[in-house]
Parts: C-alpha cells; sequence; structure tokens
C-alpha cells in the first residue's frame, strides 16, 4: 500500500511539473491559430478588393472598346461617303505611315543583328586561335608553310560571317515582311467587311427601306430587357448611368463568379438547392395552371349570365312578300285616249265633207 502510494505521488510530482510547459504549448497553438484567421480574413478582404477593381477596369476596357468601334465604325462611314481624291489621298498617307514604321523598325533589327555578327565573329576569333595555337604547338618547325592556311581559314571565316549576316538580315527582313504583309490583308478584310455593312446601311437608307421608328422601338425593348435582366442579377445601382452593352457585362462577369461559386460549394447542397427549386417551380405552375383554369371557368360563367340576360331577336311571322307585276300607270291610258279622238275626227271630215 506505502509503495502504491509513493508511485502515485511522483506521478502527479512529474504532471504537475510539466503542466505550465503544457498551457504554454496550448497557448501558443491557440494565438498562432487566431492569427492565421486574422491573416485569412485579410487576405480575403484583400482579395475581394483586388476582384471589385479587375471588375472596374474591365467596365472600363469594356466602355472604351466600345467607343473605339462607334468611332471607327462612324470613321468608315464618313469615308464612305467622302470623295474618292480624298480617299486616294488617305490610302497614301496610311502607307507612307506604315513605311516610316517600318524604318523606324529597321535599325533597331540591325543593330540587333550587329551585335549577333559580333558575337559569331569574337567565337570564330577565338576558335581560329585555338587552331592557330593547336598547329603551333603540334608543328614549331614547319611554321611557314601554316601561314598561308591561316589566312585562307581567316578568309573563309570573314566570308562565312558575312553570308550569315546577309542570311540573318534577310531572314529577318522577310518575316518582318509576311507579318506585315499578313496584318494588312487582315485589316482590308475587316474594312471591306464593314464598308459592305455600312453600303447596305447607305442603300436601305436611301431606298426608304430603313424604318428607324422601327429599329427604335426594337432598341428600346432590348434595353428595357437587359434592364430588368441587370436588377435582377446585380441590383438597382448604376441602372441608369451605364449603356446596354456594359451592363451586359456587368451581368456576364456576375454569372461567371456566380459558376465559379457553385463549383466551389459541395455537391450534396447544390442538389438540395436544385431539389427545392424545382419544387417551388412546380408549385409556380400548378397555381398558374389553377389561375387559369378559375380565369375560363369565370369567362364562361359571364358569356352564360349575359346570354340569360340578354333579350331574345324577334322572330318574323308570316309568309315573306314576293315582287310581283306592276298595275299599268294612268299617263299611257291618256296618251291612247287622245289618239283614238284624232283618229275620229280624222275621219268624219274625210266622210262627211
Amino acid at each position: 500500500m506505502t509503495l502504491h502510494y509513493t508511485s502515485t505521488t511522483i506521478w502527479y510530482d512529474s504532471f504537475s511539473e510539466h503542466r505550465p510547459i503544457q498551457n504554454r504549448l496550448t497557448n501558443l497553438f491557440l494565438f498562432s491559430a487566431a492569427q492565421e484567421t486574422i491573416n485569412k480574413l485579410q487576405m480575403t478582404a484583400e482579395l475581394k478588393k483586388a476582384s471589385l477593381e479587375i471588375q472596374s477596369v474591365k467596365s472600363e476596357i469594356a466602355k472604351t472598346e466600345f467607343l473605339l468601334r462607334e468611332y471607327m465604325k462612324y470613321g468608315l462611314f464618313l469615308l464612305k461617303l467622302s470623295p474618292k481624291q480624298w480617299q486616294i489621298q488617305q490610302g497614301m498617307k496610311k502607307v507612307s505611315r506604315s513605311k516610316e514604321n517600318v524604318n523606324v523598325m529597321l535599325p533597331s533589327i540591325i543593330r540587333k543583328l550587329s551585335a549577333r555578327r559580333k558575337e559569331t565573329t569574337d567565337e570564330s576569333r577565338r576558335t581560329s586561335f585555338s587552331e592557330d595555337s593547336s598547329l603551333g604547338r603540334g608543328s614549331q618547325d614547319n611554321m611557314y608553310p601554316s601561314l598561308p592556311r591561316t589566312a585562307i581559314s581567316d578568309f573563309m571565316l570573314g566570308t562565312k560571317n558575312k553570308d550569315l549576316f546577309l542570311l540573318c538580315n534577310r531572314n529577318t527582313n522577310i518575316e518582318f515582311l509576311l507579318e506585315h504583309k499578313e496584318l494588312l490583308k487582315a485589316n482590308c478584310v475587316r474594312e471591306e467587311e464593314k464598308a459592305a455593312e455600312l453600303e447596305l446601311r447607305s442603300r436601305l437608307f436611301s431606298f426608304g427601306e430603313y424604318n428607324s421608328d422601327a429599329q427604335e422601338k426594337l432598341i428600346d425593348s432590348l434595353s428595357k430587357k437587359i434592364n430588368q435582366v441587370y436588377k435582377v442579377c446585380i441590383g438597382d445601382a448604376e441602372v441608369g448611368s451605364l449603356n446596354p452593352v456594359q451592363k451586359l457585362v456587368k451581368v456576364e462577369t456576375r454569372l461567371v463568379e456566380l459558376s465559379d461559386l457553385i463549383d466551389s460549394i459541395p455537391k450534396e447542397n447544390v442538389e438540395a438547392i436544385e431539389r427545392m427549386k424545382q419544387k417551388e417551380r412546380r408549385q409556380r405552375l400548378r397555381e398558374e395552371k389553377m389561375r387559369e383554369k378559375q380565369k375560363h371557368q369565370e369567362e364562361r360563367l359571364k358569356a352564360a349570365l349575359e346570354r340569360a340576360v340578354a333579350q331574345p331577336k324577334k322572330k318574323k311571322q308570316g309568309r315573306q312578300l314576293i315582287y310581283r307585276s306592276k298595275p299599268p300607270s294612268g299617263n299611257k291610258h291618256e296618251l291612247l285616249l287622245v289618239k283614238d279622238t284624232r283618229t275620229k275626227s280624222l275621219e268624219e271630215e274625210y266622210f262627211f265633207t
């Protein structure tokens, strides 16, 4: 019994000795965990701020791109309506500007090539020096016949370097010209498409087939729909200060954020939310069907009431009158009588005179 008591006292003493160390460790761990949570909250706040700044920059970029496209469209339209001589002058100015750009870029390319040429010449000199040193070590007695070979090798290396420089310069110039050609082709195709579109619009305007009122009505209806979608997705803020394209850009960014958020949510929660939404949708459909049915019944009752209240139509009684022959007029009879009296007077004059 005494042994057991002594062992328990020893264990308790050792535990009491180690307890402050454990307390210090737990305090340290708690402090580090709190610091990590604070850092995490700060990082999330910074990320939100950065995402808001990115969205504002994106909206500004979209606004400027929209304005640039509008200005380019109107500029091309005005260029199409301008006289041909002025168009030719503008084309010549563009060609001269492109030539100036080429002249500006060529010196930098030549400098790079000259630097490469210097590097290649230095390397060739090093290699030739190493070859000469090896030849000198190997054949010190035959120094005289080795001199023409070194001169020929130096001459060959110089010509090779010159050829390489010319080839590099030619290749770079060809690549630059090909890239410039492709760029000009793409610009020409784009400008031709825009010119065709503007020509079609100008024709529609000139022939009177373009109905501006209908287009304005369509644009107004589309802007109203865009405003409704913007209010549902983002809110009532900045509704009047933004144009429809900027609103669509904001809606698109919001949809991307929501899709990323859905990807981060666990699958079970998403499925539960989808089930709830489907249930609400079915309930809404049932309510709409009930409302339509009730409305139809009300319309039927209203029609039956109107039929009951309305006065009956009068039915025609008896036989229908039929058109028959006209009786002779009195004027004809009088004319006949006048004719008869005249014949009688003529007969009397003939027979009794």
